[in-house]
């Protein structure tokens, strides 16, 4: 398949590559397998893997080397690593791993359970960083082919390697006759600078050009927008907006990569600390205790006295150091400003337990009292978890799967449908695996039998909980942002032209299923081209961004606004008459009528022609779209600044 993501196993042993490779086979990945390093390396530069697993001791070249050999290539310096050793567990070599840049070690024998687990979770960024990137660059390459400007994209040795339709049509030449040659002119990075390009009709063609650094195919090349202004019109510079939203998209996939990576460190860390507290813990007792020993049985003189105070409060300073380091958890870390990672020893988790009985609601607060951070609390059954969650919010649900009025099932179901987003973790004592795997596909984020139920156990779940439900946030709002990207105008923030063929299909469809009347509006502005050429670039985009804000806060909540093409606006009117249109149609061109604009202190009117054609006078959608378009011609024709029904 097209987007099959790809595994490397790595390990001198024939056997241990074909045990790897059955548990691997779950994952629907493609696996490539190599005996060594110089074997993977080969590999590496024939194939996009989405993760690399090492054994660590190989002949000739180790684990700890191939990492850092695949970490020095461009190609393969994001890759994540994880080492798979039977001989090498000792914390020395699991650091060691780290320090060559692996996100985790396992030691065999080990769960397969627990390693797909991981291996999903990179499987799943790759996936989601491989789709942006197809549909950004097909976006990028559509944009750039449709623009009426010219782009020329130069590599660094100033060798032409694309041009646009536009561009051919300037240069008067054929992509064949100009790929592949010097371009002839300076590429610096440039806000704009005007050129001579050729005389035509005996008359000099000046074009400015405006020159910013990108990458073309992975390599580093300058990207030249360049627009005739001899005879100018105004046209969005939506190239390098696109650029960026290409760029800023892949590096917050990468950003997601980068945090689960460090959060792995950071969770070995944390628990060597956690250990280190621990032995501090016992002689800082017996310094105290030696310390009462001595204010209460000795005579001591004042400057003893005050000796030993200085003393009894550094060690108390120190044991209070040692209470916090023991309480740290893995969910606290969390990025600073500066991108740095700190510990909010502060931070409260509250926990909404949702179980009849209230001994095994007892028994998990219990467990959890020693950690200061959470806060646990509790409902019966279904509907008390509701009445708490209207008026509270919480971070996590823990749910018992049988419940007086219901099942885990029945409260997720209800859960959906309102709207909540909180993520859930069941907690029961159903040991059915079947059931486990149906309320996870039901959205819950992880099951735990009350058998395996101990401090330690809810801790780690807790914290697997608060890790995905962030990866899943932060995928939610990749997905929405692509969504917006393929439907938004840029600069007006209305729906674009995709949009509204999509939308005008569909609400034709519907006026005529419901044999309801719909309005299609075009809206264009009077003398656009004046301002343009008067006032400029900036000022032309400020009139429609001022037009689109003023649209959107005449419609209405069902009405569609669009952007149809460069200057021309389009409102669909779901279930509306000619008369109600036309109304609502003249109350906005007379409030753009009465509106002064301004730019660089130079204030200046505006009207508007407009054009409104009703479904009962078409017979198709393409009817209706030729009614509309007509209605807004006459009313140019008739001198503007009026509505014309069709």
């Amino acid at each position: 398949m097209k987007n099959t993501p790809k595994i490397l196993i790595v390990d001198d042993k024939p056997a241990n590559l074909f045990s790897l490779g059955q548990i691997l086979k779950e994952t629907g990945a493609q696996i490539i397998q190599a005996s060594n390093g110089n074997e993977a390396l080969a590999a590496s530069l024939n194939h996009d893997f989405a993760l690399a697993l090492l054994d660590v001791q190989m002949p000739e070249m180790d684990g700890y080397e191939l990492a850092e050999w695949l970490r020095s290539e461009q190609k393969t310096k994001e890759l994540p690593i994880i080492f798979v050793s039977a001989v090498y567990s000792s914390d020395y070599h699991v650091f060691k791993g780290y320090d060559a840049g692996a996100v985790d070690f396992m030691v065999k024998p080990f769960n397969p359970k627990i390693l797909l687990s991981k291996i999903n979770v990179f499987l799943q960024l790759d996936l989601q960083k491989t789709l942006l990137k197809q549909y950004s660059e097909a976006r990028f390459q559509r944009l750039i082919e449709s623009m009426t400007d010219a782009v020329i994209i130069v590599d660094k040795e100033g060798i032409v390697q694309f041009i646009n339709p536009a561009g051919e049509t300037l240069f008067r030449t054929t992509s064949s006759n100009f790929l592949g040659n010097p371009f002839g002119f300076p590429m610096a990075e440039d806000e704009g600078m005007e050129i001579s390009l050729f005389s035509r009709d005996e008359n000099p063609v000046t074009a400015e050009m405006r020159v910013v650094e990108t990458d073309w195919k992975g390599s580093p090349a300058w990207l030249a927008s360049i627009r005739d202004i001899t005879d100018r019109k105004k046209m969005e510079n939506k190239l390098v907006n696109a650029f960026d939203e290409l760029k800023n998209a892949n590096q917050k996939i990468l950003e997601q990569q980068a945090s689960v990576i460090e959060e792995e460190r950071l969770n070995v860390l944390l628990q060597l600390s956690g250990a280190t507290a621990h032995e501090l813990n016992q002689p800082l007792t017996v310094i105290l205790g030696n310390i009462e020993i001595l204010e209460t049985f000795y005579d001591l003189q004042k400057n003893e006295q005050k000796t030993l105070s200085d003393i009894k409060t550094a060690a108390k300073n120190i044991a209070d150091i040692v209470k916090k380091i023991r309480n740290i958890r893995y969910d606290q870390i969390k990025p600073n400003a500066a991108d740095s990672y700190i510990i909010d020893f502060n931070q409260k988790i509250r926990i909404l337990f949702i179980e009849d009985e209230k001994e095994e609601y007892l028994l998990l607060k219990e467990m959890l009292s020693a950690n200061q951070f959470v806060e646990l609390f509790h409902a019966k059954n279904i509907e008390t978890a509701f009445l708490r969650l209207e008026t509270e919010s919480f971070d996590i649900i823990l749910l018992d799967y049988l419940l007086p009025d219901g099942t885990g099932f029945d409260f997720m179901k209800k859960f959906k449908a309102a709207g909540y987003d909180t993520p859930i973790a069941v907690v029961t004592g159903q040991t059915d695996e079947v059931i486990a795997s149906e309320i996870i596909r039901a959205g819950a984020l992880d099951y735990l039998p009350k058998s395996l139920l101990t401090a330690s156990s809810a801790i780690r779940m807790i914290e697997g909980i608060l890790q995905k439900s962030s990866l899943r946030s932060e995928l939610k709002l990749a997905n929405t942002k692509l969504i917006e990207m393929a439907t938004i105008d840029a600069l007006t923030h209305l729906y674009n032209r995709r949009f509204f063929n999509d939308a005008i299909e569909a609400e034709f469809e519907r006026s005529r299923r419901y044999k309801q009347e719909m309005l299609l509006l075009f809206a264009d502005p009077d003398h656009f081209k004046k301002i343009a050429d008067t006032h400029g670039p900036i000022a032309s985009d400020m009139v429609l961004k001022t037009l689109s804000r003023f649209l959107l806060e005449q419609k209405r909540k069902n009405d569609i606004a669009c952007r149809f093409e460069n200057k021309r606006f389009s409102i669909i009117f779901p279930h509306t008459s000619k008369q109600n249109g036309f109304h609502a149609a003249e109350k906005y061109r007379k409030k753009i009528e009465k509106n002064l604009f301004s730019h660089n202190e130079v204030r200046f009117s505006l009207t508007l022609s407009m054009g409104v054609a009703s479904t009962q006078d078409a017979s198709s959608c393409e009817a209706l779209l030729k009614n509309a378009d007509k209605a807004l011609y006459q009313a140019k024709q008739e001198g503007g600044n009026r509505t014309i029904l069709f």
